[in-house]
């Protein structure tokens, strides 16, 4: 395929064609605001993180076992798990002042 005829070829225009080929532009879409998360969404989001990533020098190390897998295994599995209940949390908290719930608003869609 020679550059002339390459969907991202030298101009801008062929490449605008294949992104709207593509991604074909919606005309019903409906905008709408984006709120900034609490302060409290954003630390549930970031305590599986820093428990996981910051605290290597803690838990690193083979004893203790538990549950027959060394210690550092056991962390990270235990990290694992919490971290979906940390981010239900999160989402918890940015839905709980919103009048509409997710399930209403797909029923108005």
């Amino acid at each position: 395929m020679s550059p002339s005829n390459c969907p991202a070829g030298p101009g801008k225009k062929n490449l605008s064609i294949f992104v709207t080929r593509i991604f074909p532009i919606k005309d019903n879409i409906q905008w709408t605001a984006v709120r900034k998360p609490s302060l409290g969404a954003i630390l549930l989001g970031l305590i599986p993180f820093a428990a996981v990533c910051f605290s290597v020098s803690l838990w690193d190390r083979v004893q203790p076992m538990l549950f027959g897998i060394p210690f550092n295994l056991f962390w990270l599995s235990v990290w694992l798990l919490l971290t979906p209940l940390c981010l239900w949390g999160a989402y918890k908290l940015e839905t709980r002042g919103n009048a509409a719930s997710p399930r209403e608003l797909q029923k108005t869609a």
